[in-house]
């Protein structure tokens, strides 16, 4: 009953920007799908800490998260337009960029969270790692990502959205998860949690602490 009426607050600040059936639909899965995998069970390294989110999205989570666990994001980066001004609304403090490459300055924060974000990489995905890590420091990096085997997993839909910067047509281009992880190991990131469930497109989410 509490994330309904955090999800009816949130429609009431977004009620010009989208279809307020199809949004709330959106955020009841959003919340049900990735809270507990994602944030409950990251909480201990996410309480009262500050944090970046690369493909945050509509922002749902994040303002759930600073409702929640004080978890504040000052910094969130999102392709899409329609996106962003959703976002504003719902976490107006934190501050939104296109791409990361619009970031003049480094950012030093706990946590980033780059969820479901690699596959949209494609065959660049450690150049866009690097390019990451040299602009934000942190503590911490949460992951979740799923390896895609077959070409026929990619939605053709995606192709045409504003989100998918580098126009990757097949996510099989893209990294496997044991890549992701050996790669980020080698940058001295050590794997401290993960969580793999059954669902493996929406539950597979890794955490990685700082080594250096």
């Amino acid at each position: 009953m509490e994330d309904k009426k955090f999800l009816f607050k949130c429609c009431s600040k977004v009620r010009k920007l989208v279809n307020l059936w199809e949004f709330l639909d959106h955020g009841t899965d959003v919340l049900k799908r990735h809270w507990e995998t994602t944030y409950t069970f990251n909480e201990d390294i996410l309480y009262n800490k500050k944090c970046v989110d690369i493909g945050i999205w509509h922002g749902i989570c994040n303002a759930y998260a600073l409702k929640k666990l004080k978890l504040q994001t000052t910094h969130g980066f999102e392709p899409s337009k329609d996106f962003r001004d959703i976002c504003s609304k719902l976490c107006p403090d934190t501050k939104l960029y296109s791409t990361i490459d619009d970031l003049t300055d480094t950012i030093n924060t706990d946590v980033i969270f780059m969820l479901g974000l690699i596959p949209f990489f494609g065959t660049e995905w450690k150049e866009q790692l690097d390019n990451i890590l040299q602009k934000i420091t942190a503590n911490y990096i949460i992951i979740r990502h799923q390896t895609y085997v077959d070409a026929k997993e990619f939605k053709n839909k995606s192709t045409d959205k504003e989100y998918n910067v580098l126009g990757v047509t097949n996510y099989n281009q893209s990294a496997k998860i044991e890549d992701v992880i050996q790669y980020l190991q080698e940058k001295q990131w050590k794997l401290i949690k993960k969580h793999e469930g059954l669902d493996y497109k929406t539950r597979n989410v890794y955490t990685f602490q700082n080594d250096n």
